[in-house]
């Protein structure tokens, strides 16, 4: 369900490249201006310092008064003038999250039928209250960005880097106003941007009253036609959220849908942190934003939240620096970079090479090939063909290891392999593993039956206690049963996803058991890989899941929280043993 109602597509964020640029200016001459396009304006200044005796909602208000009597409202004022991180007292400096709800709060204090103008303070990354670089504090809001740019000598470079300070941090910027044309900078920042660029002439020395200023046919034109574009981005983006839903549904196919049951679509218009931005049509056709949870992290991917602009800002940095180049015999920073992280991390110990894939399943399926031509090489030797048409995988029941059609046939039947390709053969021995619940404060070790209770979770990772146990030495008696029941020839690896199942329903298995099955397969000589895409990368608070239970795999795969799901990314590590089965002698 929608949470938190977040201001509509009628707020709009007024933005400066930098201080003393015009934005009040600006914001008095909209209000002075708007009848014809926009209807019930408000003025909003979330911080203002030089207050009382420096007040620009006074001034957007003495300005427009003579054609409207405009709302205005500030929410905090500092006495001192100066960047308001210095101008409130460090042990006072209001959260960046309070300052958004107090915004959030006075927007949703209109009618549905108002517009907020709503002023930043300084440029665009100037610091907020609390230290923290305003467009990114605001940035839960998402406001449509008016972005006034410099007229000044050096106004081109400062105005560009201030519209792509906001384009990199998700910010909509349809508009960019310059006042002054002495030097033309309109001229080049309307070829360099993807706006609507308007310029008024420079106002008089702010010693001079500038009634006569506003006045002025040039001036007021310019205001009217910045106004005529806020209303028409806020149609064009209303209309264009309101048919999202039906162009999603007549022409996306959508994976792990069933398309003749789903009714209703999620409109996202933005995310951010924990939450997406939600629209919906109310019965009269008007577009509202909320806040709504991605309970699922958009299927685990989203390790440090939507729109994080450290993230942001690198993908930017190596797209801008390499684009996508091919990797056969290439080297460059980033890779190895990530590759010396991955190693001294989750690798540690045992890794030594990292192969690079784009997604989940084809990770998996690249360490399938290499765990399954290492036992072929144990089996047979080095050859160029292997008899191993009957080789298989021991596997748990309800895994899932994505959707290519080798990993696929690691997997029991289920919706998501046997209904799917006419090619699908289940090539397991899937082994069917106690698993662990909560219940009344103790943590239960169960099979067909109770097999422990402990009272703390981290009792269930004390291996060193619990390889030592009658359990552990059932689970050896059952697991070499297994092994000895099979030809060895017909076992190419163990395939398994440590701790957490997570399309199988969330089974937390039992840590115990997974330990003592990786030992038992690599005591007989079968490599043992692990599928951490869903688990690894400290996503239950390790660097991996096979660390927690103590084993060193030859081969895992991880994606997910790789890119922290900026994009679509994966690796196979491998240890120096798996390496060398493939190279050439």
């Amino acid at each position: 369900m929608p949470g938190v109602r977040l201001p509509g597509l009628g707020a709009f964020q007024v933005w400066g490249s930098s201080t003393d640029v015009g934005k009040t200016l600006l914001s008095a001459g909209l209000a002075a201006n708007s009848g014809k396009y926009l209807r019930n304006l408000r003025y909003i200044k979330p911080v203002q310092t030089g207050y009382p005796s420096d007040d620009d909602s006074l001034f957007v208000k003495r300005h427009a008064k003579p054609q409207r009597d405009v709302d205005v409202k500030v929410l905090l004022g500092y006495r001192d003038p100066v960047s308001p991180h210095r101008a409130v007292e460090a042990s006072k400096a209001i959260k960046d999250s309070k300052l958004v709800q107090l915004v959030r709060d006075e927007i949703g204090r209109t009618s549905d039928s108002s517009i907020s103008l709503v002023e930043t303070a300084g440029g665009v990354l100037s610091p907020a209250p609390s230290g923290s670089l305003q467009a990114d504090v605001y940035r839960p809001l998402r406001m449509t960005a008016v972005l006034v740019g410099s007229g000044r000598l050096g106004g081109i470079s400062e105005t560009l880097s201030a519209y792509e300070s906001l384009l990199i941090r998700g910010y909509d910027v349809p508009i960019v106003f310059v006042f002054g044309t002495e030097h033309e900078n309109h001229k080049a920042i309307d070829k360099a941007v993807d706006a609507k660029v308007f310029v008024a002439p420079s106002p008089p020395p702010m010693t001079e009253p500038l009634t006569k200023f506003f006045e002025e046919k040039r001036l007021r034109e310019a205001f009217s036609s910045t106004c005529e574009a806020i209303a028409s981005h806020m149609n064009s983006a209303e209309s264009r959220l309101t048919t999202l839903s039906k162009e999603a549904m007549d022409h996306i196919w959508w994976p792990f849908t069933q398309h003749t049951t789903t009714k209703n679509v999620t409109c996202i218009d933005s995310a951010f942190g924990d939450d997406f931005t939600v629209a919906t049509t109310d019965p009269k056709g008007k577009v509202n934003l909320s806040t709504q949870f991605d309970a699922c992290s958009s299927w685990w991917t989203n390790g440090l939240g939507h729109g994080n602009p450290k993230l942001a800002l690198e993908a930017a940095k190596g797209a801008s620096r390499y684009g996508h180049v091919l990797f056969p015999e290439v080297a460059h920073q980033p890779a190895v970079d990530l590759t010396n992280l991955l190693l001294d991390s989750v690798g540690s110990t045992w890794a030594d090479r990292v192969f690079f894939t784009d997604n989940g399943s084809t990770a998996v399926e690249a360490g399938l090939k290499m765990i399954l031509r290492k036992r072929a090489n144990d089996l047979y030797g080095r050859r160029d063909e292997y008899p191993w048409t009957n080789m298989k995988v021991i596997a748990l029941e309800e895994s899932y290891h994505g959707d290519t059609l080798g990993v696929m046939d690691c997997s029991p039947r289920s919706v998501f392999n046997a209904t799917q390709t006419p090619w699908y053969k289940p090539n397991g021995i899937f082994l069917d593993p106690p698993t662990v619940s909560m219940r009344h404060s103790e943590w239960i070790v169960q099979g067909d039956e109770v097999l422990e209770k402990h009272g703390e979770r981290e009792d269930l990772f004390a291996m060193e206690k619990r390889l030592t146990s009658s359990l552990a030495e059932d689970y050896r008696k059952q697991i070499r049963g297994v092994l000895a029941s099979e030809e060895p020839e017909t076992i190419g690896g163990l395939l398994m996803e440590p701790v957490l199942q997570g399309a199988g329903g969330m089974r937390f298995i039992d840590p115990l058991y997974q330990r003592v099955l990786a030992d038992e397969c690599q005591r007989n000589g079968i490599p043992v890989m692990v599928d951490e895409v869903f688990t690894g990368l400290w996503r239950l608070g390790a660097p991996s899941a096979s660390q927690m239970l103590g084993i060193k795999p030859d081969v895992a795969a991880f994606a997910k929280l790789l890119t922290g799901g900026l994009l679509p990314l994966s690796v196979t590590l491998a240890s120096d043993e798996i390496f060398k089965v493939f190279e050439v002698t």
